[in-house]
């Protein structure tokens, strides 16, 4: 859908957001690494705090320039750290596209 966008854009970001690892027997990383090579950023939010969650996002979900992994703790927390995550997008693509 961001190839067929109608408008060209200087940084495409895909966020993948949940709350467990992959469960359907697709390829994570391999997944990533398409979106890489056609120059897209994939950032990650985790519901919940399950350490090893956050580090498989780290390590099979999230990259390319200014990409990260953010968790939400609780659903108290939730409006937060979406719009913490909607800013740091924002900063992200500031900082990655000046030249």
């Amino acid at each position: 859908m961001l190839l067929a966008a109608s408008f060209q854009s200087t940084r495409s970001v895909i966020n993948i957001i949940g709350n467990g690892p992959d469960n359907v027997n697709e390829d994570a990383q391999a997944a990533r690494d398409i979106a890489l090579s056609l120059g897209f950023t994939v950032n990650g939010v985790v519901l919940g705090h399950d350490p090893d969650l956050i580090a498989y996002f780290q390590h099979n979900v999230a990259g390319g320039p200014g990409s990260f992994v953010m968790h939400v703790s609780t659903a108290e927390t939730m409006a937060d750290v979406f719009r913490r995550k909607f800013l740091k997008d924002i900063v992200s693509g500031f900082v990655h596209s000046a030249p």
